[in-house]
């Protein structure tokens, strides 16, 4: 008897599980693999989606190269040789969490850090990743400022992200990255007083995307716009973190993701593309519930809340447990057993780890 065996690909697999009613496999395949699938054609994108819709063949029908927002970035012998003939400068970028649209470059090759003014100099570098720097010519040196809920504009084609344009081909100016595009564009700038060595990113030497993914929401649906689920749809997710970029994903589940906190992974950047690519990972819960925020909270800080090994409850002494000789006799221990004490831990809790004492000094006269 012979057995036939069908092998598939990932996209390939999502796709015929689509047709049991498990649409939601296609958001966990890498955004890359995702634009391969046909769009919907259901016209109900808006001027983020449209991006989407163009890339997915849909009603927009424009299939000429969209215009370049950054440069492009240098190829690794390139920076290496720039590097040796001291034209560039190698360090890892640092992004504020109040100040997201600046970056610093510490640079061991110059002595000090090399300021990034916006997210078009910092050229699709994100907040860790190492990269190479070109310093400017002294004369363009800038002073830092501190910005809150500012975009930085660059010429892209309507519809790129962010601007809600109609999808033509008219150049517009769009703004990068905002923290939220609909609200207006505030600065506040509280200038250092002199200017720093100032540089733009030229090339990624690594990458540190998190491999755990970044915790965010879905951008809120422009006014007469519906997100839908079973449609194919490119939205937006704001990060909690403010130091990173929005992140555009391909999802089918964006009606039931609108209030949600969601984890995301980013999967490329290229040069014609506001924001970076990605894809939907896993869902948290609801927005603002205490258990998902606590989640998000420990999520973002990369804890780790795996239970103890075996090995870790090995060290611990066996209950039911007292202060032996051998604890009164260790150098490094001092007993407080005749002081009053107070555990501040909750009651019901099983490590009393946090407690306080207060009494007078003689020495204060209260």
């Amino acid at each position: 008897m012979t057995t036939t065996v069908v092998a598939m690909g990932s996209m390939e697999y999502a796709k015929v599980r689509e047709q049991e009613g498990l649409g939601a496999l296609l958001d966990l395949v890498n955004s890359s693999r995702a634009m391969e699938v046909d769009g919907d054609g259901d016209g109900e994108m808006d001027g983020d989606n449209r991006e989407g819709g163009r890339r997915n063949g849909g009603n927009d029908g424009n299939k000429r190269a969209r215009d370049k927002v950054y440069r492009d970035h240098l190829s690794a012998a390139s920076i290496n040789a720039d590097m040796k003939a001291g034209k560039l400068h190698q360090g890892s970028l640092r992004v504020g969490r109040f100040s997201p649209f600046e970056g610093w470059v510490g640079s061991e090759s110059i002595g000090q850090d090399i300021y990034i003014r916006n997210r078009v100099d910092m050229n699709r570098a994100m907040d860790g990743d190492i990269v190479a720097v070109e310093l400017l010519p002294e004369s363009q040196w800038k002073a830092p400022n501190t910005r809150i809920g500012v975009g930085e504009e660059v010429g892209a084609k309507s519809g790129d992200g962010g601007d809600g344009g109609d999808g033509g081909d008219d150049v517009k100016t769009t703004h990068v990255a905002m923290i939220d595009p609909e609200e207006e564009a505030v600065a506040i700038n509280m200038s250092s007083g002199s200017v720093k060595p100032t540089g733009v990113v030229v090339g990624i030497i690594r990458r540190n995307w998190r491999a755990r993914g970044y915790c965010g929401s879905l951008l809120p649906p422009k006014e007469g716009v519906t997100y839908k689920d079973s449609h194919t749809m490119s939205v937006l997710v704001c990060p909690v973190e403010k130091k990173y970029p929005m992140v555009r994903i391909q999802t089918r589940q964006a009606q039931t993701l609108q209030d949600k906190r969601i984890v995301v992974a980013i999967d490329g950047w290229n040069a014609d593309s506001v924001y970076p690519e990605g894809h939907y990972v896993k869902t948290l819960g609801n927005i603002g519930d205490k258990d998902v925020e606590t989640e998000v909270v420990i999520h973002e800080h990369d804890i780790n809340t795996a239970p103890f090994t075996p090995a870790v409850h090995a060290c611990v002494p066996p209950l039911p447990w007292s202060v032996g000789e051998a604890d009164l006799a260790d150098p490094n221990r001092q007993d407080f057993r005749h002081l009053p004490i107070c555990s501040v831990d909750p009651p019901g809790c099983k490590d009393i780890d946090d407690a306080l004492h207060i009494r007078k000094l003689p020495s204060v006269g209260i």
